[in-house]
């Protein structure tokens, strides 16, 4: 390839990796259809054993400064988009606003955010099912490092109880136990601050296209922020009759019937 082809940068969604089928396919498509480099970035303690102080990186975007910049590096000409599903589309939304005097890259797409985490979390908390499909994922997340001497003493220096977190009931605790003192906050509802995108939209400073549907059942349209979003230029929201939630990879056709 040129050394000028553009590059998209690819957020899965909360616990996805390079290695999950959608991560791939989308990978494929911008090579096939437009011809373009792209990668998964993969957050801390999904992998490998995390380096640094922070273990969870849901809101340590300078990690995304890093990246992006070592992109910058190998490819000085080369234009970087951003494409993000899910948590990683909040992710993204979230870095354009406290990235916005040099965001680095010239735009970006997110599909299904929730934009508001803190009203998915109360969603999520009051849901017996979305705990039951989410908590396990997030605990199987700690698990998979609990053979890391360095990973426990980590924890231990943080005053994270493991045993107190492996009993955690609903994702609100787990947070609360576990996000929450990882990054040396106090309460949850700070941790959701720093996620959540909807007070942010006004600093935005690159298009940015949002598409959620209208039939996602795990994020309503009230969580949108409709009306701050039609402040900023920058921003198109953009809402489809049918798709789901992040279903958009099953193929446009099933998901673009009808623009509301």
């Amino acid at each position: 390839m040129k050394e000028d082809t553009p590059i998209v940068f690819f957020c899965p969604g909360l616990l996805g990796i390079s290695r999950d089928r959608y991560a791939y396919k989308f990978c494929k498509m911008a090579l096939k259809r437009c011809g373009w480099r792209s990668f998964v970035y993969h957050r801390r303690l999904l992998l490998n054993e995390p380096k640094g102080n922070v273990m969870n990186s849901y809101t340590t975007n300078d990690d995304w400064v890093v990246v992006l910049n070592q992109v910058k590096k190998l490819f000085p000409s080369a234009t970087i988009y951003m494409v993000g599903v899910s948590m990683g589309a909040l992710n993204i939304q979230r870095y354009l606003i406290d990235y916005s005097a040099d965001p680095i890259v010239k735009g970006a797409v997110t599909i299904s955010s929730p934009w508001n985490a803190k009203m998915i979390s109360d969603m999520v908390m009051n849901s017996k099912l979305l705990c039951r499909m989410m908590l396990p994922s997030q605990l199987r997340m700690i698990r998979q490092h609990m053979h890391s001497e360095k990973f426990l003493e980590k924890v231990k220096s943080k005053g994270i109880d493991l045993d107190r977190v492996f009993a955690s009931k609903t994702n609100r605790e787990f947070d609360q136990l576990f996000s929450v003192p990882d990054i040396q906050l106090k309460h949850s509802d700070e941790y959701y601050a720093r996620l959540t995108a909807h007070d942010g939209v006004q600093k935005i400073s690159v298009p940015l296209l949002a598409i959620n549907s209208l039939d996602d059942t795990l994020i309503p349209r009230r969580n949108i922020p409709e009306e701050e979003i039609v402040k900023n230029p920058n921003v198109v929201q953009l809402m489809v009759a049918g798709g789901g939630h992040i279903e958009y990879f099953h193929g446009l056709k099933r998901s673009f019937v009808r623009l509301d």
